[in-house]
């Protein structure tokens, strides 16, 4: 029984020095895991607080970007409908000058047949008129039907 308790006290004494040689070990270790520990918190709040920051900057230039697009929008909408007004007046310039070009056409056309017709008509009565002659009358009986002749012709005809 006595080796019992001096065992007993060998342990204790033995654990008592093993645990007075390690407790400062002991306690550099667990201070430092305690210092790894709240700086892991610290860098945690800080990236929480970043992750925060970045976020709010998304939504902000999300926001910001759906006003732009907003904006970008709208004034393609009042490009396009002024590059429609122009080109529906330029299409209309141009059809009204297609118009008027080809009533000038028209008119020209008409007058130049109406020439054409004048002058087929005098023609046409020279010839007559040249036959007639030609085949019964003198001089003066031809002068005065080419005078009556052009009398009749030469007021209407030549004025319209």
């Amino acid at each position: 029984m006595v080796e019992l308790i001096i065992t007993a006290i060998n342990v204790f004494l033995l654990f008592f020095l093993i645990g007075y040689l390690i407790s400062d070990m002991l306690s550099g270790m667990l201070a430092k895991r305690q210092e790894r520990i709240a700086d892991d918190i610290n860098t945690a709040k800080l990236s929480k607080e970043e992750a925060l920051a970045l976020k709010n900057d998304y939504e902000h230039r999300l926001a910001d970007f759906d006003s732009e697009r907003a904006a970008i929008l709208e004034d393609t909408r009042r490009k396009a409908a002024q590059m429609e007004e122009r080109i529906l007046l330029e299409g209309h310039q141009e059809a009204d000058r297609l118009i008027a070009r080809a009533k000038k056409e028209a008119e020209l056309k008409k007058a130049k047949l109406q020439d054409e017709v004048r002058h087929d008509m005098i023609v046409a009565a020279s010839r007559t008129a040249g036959r007639l002659v030609a085949e019964n009358l003198d001089d003066t009986k031809q002068a005065v039907y080419i005078q009556e002749m052009l009398d009749e012709m030469g007021e209407t005809t030549w004025q319209s």
